[in-house]
C-alpha cells in the first residue's frame, strides 16, 4: 500500500517578496498528482488526477473528496477539454 499524497492550494502573497499561504489541504491520492483544474462556473469544484489514473472531484468549501474515478491511463484534467495520454 502506498502512502496518501497531499494536495495544497496556495493563495498568493501581496507582493513577490511575501510568500503565499495555504488555503486548503486535500488528502486522498496514493500516487503523485499530475494535474488539477478549477471548474470554470462552479467556484466550489476542483478536479485532480494522479499518476495511477485516479481522478478526484473536491469541494473547495470543506476539502472533502466528492467523487472518485479510476482509469487505466493518465489524464490531464482541464474542464475546457480532456487530454488523454495513454501509457
Amino acid at each position: 500500500m502506498g502512502s496518501t499524497r497531499h494536495e495544497y492550494i496556495y493563495g498568493s502573497g501581496k507582493s513577490r517578496r511575501t510568500p503565499g499561504f495555504s488555503l486548503r489541504t486535500f488528502m486522498g491520492h496514493s500516487a503523485s498528482v499530475m494535474s488539477l483544474d478549477f471548474h470554470p462556473n462552479k467556484d466550489d469544484l476542483l478536479c485532480s488526477c494522479d499518476g495511477d489514473g485516479e481522478i478526484r472531484y473536491w469541494s473547495m468549501n470543506n476539502g472533502s473528496c466528492t467523487r472518485v474515478f479510476k482509469r487505466n491511463y493518465v489524464i490531464v484534467v482541464d474542464f475546457g477539454s480532456v487530454i488523454i495520454c495513454l501509457v
